[in-house]
């Protein structure tokens, strides 16, 4: 798939993989990690990966919402991906690999030298 156009400033990339775990840094630290992997669609070795972290927020809408004429205030909470990839050492933004297996190995042998780091246990 191509598209020529000045404000294009990549090739279009399709999303070829989804992975997520539970990483448990401490006992009061804990979230799910995901990893987007994504490939060009013109050169096959060129990956983007996007690394994200799932968090609940509590939000509080800034739209008014009323009820018989009273303004209401509520909160919810939602959960929300937040984009990690600058904890890892790595550049993902245009990762060159040769195939989607690799790409993943580097961003995994990544995550596990700063799992060790963060925890002091070395990663199997």
């Amino acid at each position: 798939m191509r598209i020529r156009h000045p404000a294009l400033k990549t090739n279009v990339l399709k999303l070829i993989g989804t992975y997520e775990m539970d990483l448990e840094l401490s006992p009061e630290f804990g979230f799910p990690l995901r990893f987007e992997v994504f490939q060009d669609t013109e050169l096959r070795n060129s990956f983007r990966i996007h690394i994200w972290e799932l968090e609940h927020f509590n939000l509080e809408p800034t739209f008014s919402v009323r009820r018989r004429g009273k303004r209401l205030r509520y909160k919810s909470t939602e959960l929300i991906m937040l984009e990690r990839g600058d904890k890892l050492t790595g550049a993902y933004d245009c990762l060159r690999a040769k195939n989607a297996t690799e790409a993943l190995a580097k961003v995994t042998a990544d995550l596990k030298e700063r799992l060790e780091h963060w925890t002091g246990v070395k990663a199997k």
